[in-house]
């Protein structure tokens, strides 16, 4: 089984360095082009199924690469992006994004999603595909949190604990295989 992971094409927030989390926000014409370019270089791979974020960003980068296929999409919220609570909205220069992804920060925000749930919800989902799905090819389309969790699933957590460079730059994607 193979499951390829992508993020989402650029949103104006990701311009202007907003951190996003489950805010909704829109594809810009940036984000189009990224999607249709990814579209074409995943355009020889047939997926048999392709799950995405519920966000709108994830589903119409999800529309895009589908556009030509149309394979069977499921939306699934547990590839929603990790809640940033009262932070969403501000501008990497206003908060401590290293500290908000490293595992051995001494902060701690409870309005802010931890990494160890949104680390459980994506295990939840990849475990569930593994035992259901035992040939076939898997698209997910998501954000840069949850790619760091889906990363950390198949090559472990750093030693280090920092996790901020481990997440997919908008439209990027891989594949791993179980």
């Amino acid at each position: 089984m193979s499951i390829y992971v992508i993020r989402h094409g650029q949103t104006d927030w990701n311009i202007e360095n907003r951190l996003q989390g489950q805010s909704e926000s829109l594809l810009n014409d940036t984000g189009i082009a990224q999607a249709n370019m990814a579209k074409i270089k995943l355009a020889n791979i047939d997926f048999d199924l392709i799950i995405s974020s519920s966000s709108k960003r994830a589903i119409s980068t999800t529309n895009i690469i589908n556009s030509d296929k149309n394979t069977s999409v499921k939306l699934d919220k547990r590839l929603l992006e990790r809640s940033y609570g009262n932070l969403e909205g501000l501008y990497g220069n206003q908060i401590n994004i290293s500290e908000l992804w490293s595992l051995n920060s001494p902060t701690k925000n409870p309005t802010v999603e931890t990494i160890d749930s949104l680390f459980s919800r994506v295990t939840s989902l990849l475990d569930e595909l593994k035992n259901s799905y035992k040939n076939e090819q898997i698209l997910l389309s998501t954000h840069s949190g949850t790619s760091i969790a889906i990363s950390c699933y198949f090559n472990d957590i750093p030693k280090d604990g920092n996790l901020l460079n481990l997440g997919l730059k908008n439209c990027a994607f891989i594949k791993y295989d179980f």
